[in-house]
């Protein structure tokens, strides 16, 4: 497991579940049974080049449940690109996320340049603005 993780990444963790603690979660949210095959994960936090890097790994010998989890993620990401909060259009995020299924793992990864957040505010805040001016 840790030598898929970038260790050189500023932050990095990586944690073992184990199949009690899946099936815990998934007596208690049976939507969630596509976890079932987990057994670790792992995430590392980087800053590069002006951009701020996420890379999660979530780890299973499974294949088939690999792909399945990462359709179901990518479909998920697909119904909230639609989501429009006021003007902001989700999909300026939702377009930076990969999520790609591998043998023994799914990868979930961003970059984004590190003013991203700060402009997302910025709109949000412009908007909070336009409307508090429309109830004057």
């Amino acid at each position: 497991m840790l030598t898929k993780i970038d260790k050189e990444a500023i932050f990095w963790g990586a944690a073992l579940i184990p199949p009690d603690a899946i099936n815990e979660v998934i007596s208690e949210k049976p939507a969630l049974i596509i976890l079932e095959a987990v057994n670790a994960a792992s995430v590392s936090l980087d800053y590069k080049n002006k951009n701020i890097i996420a890379d999660i790994k979530i780890m299973s010998s499974d294949p088939m449940k690999n792909q399945e989890l990462a359709d179901n993620l990518n479909g998920y990401k697909s119904m909230a690109a639609l989501i429009q909060i006021q003007d902001l259009n989700m999909a300026e995020i939702l377009d930076r996320i990969e999520i790609t299924s591998f043998p023994d793992h799914v990868k979930i990864y961003t970059s984004f340049p590190e003013d991203l957040p700060q402009t997302i505010i910025d709109k949000l805040k412009m908007e909070k603005t336009k409307e508090e001016k429309k109830d004057i």
